[in-house]
């Protein structure tokens, strides 16, 4: 049984025990394993009473019946929910899973109507997450600020359903393909935990330095120039060779993302705003986000440059923080985290830092905080006489590279779970689908040598042995996508002086 608060928690354990129900609870903090053990093997324990740790990187098929006693309000999170029991090894022919929610309110209109629109507790829910998620909090606010008339949320519920119909359409018409199964919804995953990424650990202000300094360092003469620094707004001149280049980068990878990058006459007259978020762009003007193909351009050009995969830093630098970080010496490390599964790459900065005055590691985000003012308005400072070099040595392996190798096995550790989890899904989708194609190969050829049609008998079943081959194909394929393999490569290090 699913709820968010711990209180919750704690009242229904409360109550479950005194009607007679053996209860185990989890919940942040707590000891996930020993918890899970428990429910699993303990001969008294009925029911798991959970918060979203559970929700995830967890294997309980041996239960078959979840309890939303509160509704998320992402649709993801309750197929994660319902995946931790929906999986291979289910010994279960039908599992279960119950919603409470009182009637007409906004979970019962929202979330209980959306959801069984989405076909949710019996399917998977694939790429539609991203498309009607946001569509999926704007509405819940409009039902409870009581601000829209019935004609204007039923309106919104159109919209909803279309958006729906449109993406369920779309997967119909794959699944006519033979090799169609999990390839797509791959792809939308891979873009979307790429962004997630992306957006997580990159500030706008890094995007921009990262455009800016490719084109001005890569095009001599290009300039990329800010017009309006509230919005992150951009005027940018490319050189001829800059157009180019990104032509022929659309052109050979097949984009269909519209740009005015490529376009000489609208070049000049547009406004580049840069954005972490995903939007609507303003008229005139050209949103440069995460997901813009722009970006992979520029990674493209630098992993094709040995370069600069090879360039390391080493910084000596000053930094007035306003206040933000106390004065004195600052040890840094960056490292970058890269991942790759299948097809799915990843990558993310990690960084530490360690106070020489106060004798201690900087909080989780602390360090990313000072590195990025350092980046963007330090100074080169190398006078550090009162500093010991064999001190800054010991601090570096023992402290702050030792934690970094802690941050990369956490990620790594949470990246394969997520994996497990995909894979788990994918693999339960091409078993039903293998199932239910096989079963429809034998009735036709059962019914051709009925009819004493050895001819089409035969078709069917060379259509059948070629399908099955190929879903073998893809379950090999989806059993290597989850190895994961990673490396914590250097980026920089460093001493920082914070002088106020």
């Amino acid at each position: 049984m699913f709820s968010f608060f711990k209180q919750t928690i704690r009242y229904l354990k409360s109550k479950l025990e005194r009607d007679g129900y053996g209860v185990e609870i989890l919940y942040g903090g707590m000891d996930k394993e020993a918890a899970l053990e428990t429910f699993r093997t303990g001969p008294s324990v009925d029911i798991l009473l959970a918060s979203e740790v559970a929700a995830e990187g967890v294997d309980l098929q041996f239960a078959s019946l979840v309890i939303n006693y509160d509704l998320p309000w992402n649709p993801m999170r309750v197929e994660q929910r319902i995946g931790r029991i929906d999986r291979l090894g289910q010994p279960e022919p039908k599992i279960h899973i119950w919603n409470f929610y009182y009637k007409d309110s906004i979970d019962d209109r929202v979330y209980m109507k959306l959801y069984t629109k989405l076909q949710i507790f019996t399917n998977a829910l694939g790429g539609l997450e991203e498309v009607i998620g946001p569509k999926v909090e704007q509405i819940t606010k409009q039902c409870m600020s009581h601000r829209m008339s019935e004609d204007e949320l039923t309106a919104q519920w159109d919209a909803i359903d279309q958006a729906i119909e449109n993406v369920r359409r779309l997967e119909s018409e794959l699944d006519e393909g033979a090799n169609q199964l999990v390839a797509h919804g791959d792809f939308i995953k891979q873009a979307i935990n790429e962004a997630r990424e992306f957006g997580r650990f990159v500030r706008v202000e890094d995007l921009v330095t990262y455009v800016e300094d490719f084109f001005v360092n890569r095009y001599s003469g290009t300039t990329v120039h800010c017009v309006d620094p509230s919005r992150q707004a951009f005027r940018i001149d490319l050189t001829p060779a800059a157009i180019h280049d990104i032509q022929d980068y659309w052109d050979r990878e097949r984009i269909h993302h519209p740009t005015k990058l490529i376009n000489p006459v609208l070049l000049p007259k547009t406004l580049f705003v840069f954005s972490n978020r995903v939007g609507q762009a303003a008229p005139g003007t050209e949103l440069i986000t995460q997901f813009h193909p722009l970006t992979r351009f520029i990674s493209s050009k630098l992993d094709a440059d040995p370069t600069t995969r090879s360039r390391k830093a080493v910084v000596a630098a000053a930094v007035d923080t306003a206040g933000r970080f106390p004065r004195g010496h600052y040890l840094f490390c960056c490292r970058r985290f890269g991942f790759t599964s299948g097809r799915q790459a990843i990558e993310r900065l990690a960084f530490q830092a360690y106070s020489m005055k106060e004798e201690r590691l900087l909080e989780e985000g602390a360090a990313e905080l000072l590195i990025g003012m350092v980046v963007s308005s330090g100074c080169p400072h190398v006078q550090h006489d009162d500093i010991d070099g064999v001190e800054l040595v010991d601090i570096f392996s023992t402290l702050i590279e030792e934690d970094l190798e802690r941050q990369f096995e956490s990620e790594r550790g949470r990246l394969q779970r997520e994996i497990n989890d995909r894979a788990s899904i994918q693999l339960k989708s091409l078993e039903t689908y293998r199932s239910t194609e096989e079963q429809k190969h034998r009735e036709r050829i059962a019914q051709a040598i009925l009819e004493k049609r050895s001819t089409t008998a035969k078709a069917q079943e060379t259509r059948l042995k070629n399908l099955l081959a190929k879903l073998d194909v893809k379950r090999e394929a989806i059993e290597r996508g989850k190895d994961l393999r990673g490396s914590p490569d250097f980026v920089a290090a460093g001493l920082v002086t914070v002088t106020g």
